[in-house]
């Protein structure tokens, strides 16, 4: 009985180290593909000669289609541009990972959404992009530090109490 409870409790601290670790990988993941999408986005914004809102109804190869399509539906509902990603950025589930200091530059760039002409709009998505860049390369380097130490970590408190039962 106590071998299957040593057994369990390895596994339970086990998968939360693993899940921890996973949320801080996450956090990279979103982001970068923000980045890519806002890349499409704005070479297809050149190609198409249409707005921003247009242009992401547009763009077939978009990573993060929950955060999108609910921005679209948003604004597709009367919702204003910058509500919109917002609201966006909370409903999607999109970037439950990411820090409140994340969350908050991404929010950000909804001030710039549709108020300027194409090419103003352009310039700062490129600015946004190197902004979440940034926030990119802190959570790569999170995950370095912390990745392996929450998986580790996991695993030798769950042995200890294993043996403490022992």
């Amino acid at each position: 009985m106590r071998t299957a409870i040593s057994l369990a409790v390895i596994v339970i601290f086990s998968l939360a180290g693993y899940f921890k670790s996973t949320r801080l990988s996450d956090r990279g993941k979103a982001i970068y593909y923000l980045i890519c999408d806002l890349k499409s986005i704005e070479i297809n914004m050149r190609s198409y000669a249409i707005p921003i809102s247009e242009t992401i109804k547009r763009t077939n190869n978009i990573h993060l289609k929950a955060f999108f399509e609910c921005f679209i539906s948003m604004l597709d509902n009367g919702s204003g541009i910058e509500k919109s990603w917002i609201d966006s950025v909370t409903k999607s589930g999109v970037f439950n990972s990411n820090t409140k200091s994340d969350i908050s530059i991404i929010n950000s760039f909804s001030s710039q959404i549709g108020m300027y002409d194409m090419e103003v709009q352009r310039k700062n998505i490129s600015l946004f992009i190197e902004r979440l860049e940034i926030c990119l390369n802190e959570a790569n380097d999170e995950y370095k530090r912390k990745g392996k130490l929450y998986k580790a970590l996991g695993m030798l408190l769950g042995c200890a109490l294993a043996i403490v039962i022992l």
